[in-house]
């Protein structure tokens, strides 16, 4: 059997010349999309930075030492982090990415995994701020039924029920 490439059409090899052309244009336009709003995200992280240190200058004196420490040891790795994206582009950065990844890969899947959970619990706080709940306005406590040790009370919770439950 002959490879591929020698029994391609021309048509298949301008076909593929163009999806090579096409993957080629994608990733160039998605790295200077990223470099452009590079800048934007260094002043947040080193936003988020300053607020941390600022914090652990205000803790109280009595407060633990290990505390002080964690916050220090904290922002000074997100500074740390907000100069590494100041100084390099998006293709240093995924190729240090992709070593690390090479590394440590258990490591590497912990933070992917770590970091899509704060993803996860950021979007659906944030989706979920304007959007009313499943009760409307009324909330959780308002819409409790009135405790009573009654247990003929079918509207509330009944200790008197095996394993507490509901009636």
């Amino acid at each position: 059997m002959q490879p591929i490439s020698e029994t391609a059409t021309p048509v298949g090899t301008e076909l593929l010349s163009d999806a090579k052309t096409v993957g080629s244009s994608a990733v160039n336009r998605i790295h200077s999309e990223v470099d452009a709003r590079k800048n934007d995200a260094v002043t947040q992280v080193h936003a988020v930075s300053s607020t941390i240190e600022r914090a652990a200058e205000s803790l109280d004196p009595n407060a633990p030492t290990w505390l002080k420490s964690v916050l220090e040891q904290g922002a000074e790795q997100i500074k740390s982090f907000a100069d590494t994206l100041e100084h390099n582009d998006s293709r240093q950065m995924a190729s240090q990415v992709t070593e690390f990844a090479k590394r440590s890969p258990g490591t590497f899947l912990g933070a992917c995994a770590a970091v899509g959970f704060a993803a996860a619990r950021v979007f659906k706080a944030g989706s979920g701020a304007n959007e009313p709940t499943h009760m409307g306005s009324v909330s959780p406590v308002q819409s409790m039924p009135p405790l009573s040790s009654d247990s003929t009370n079918t509207g509330g919770f009944n200790a008197a029920a095996p394993r507490g439950e509901f009636v």
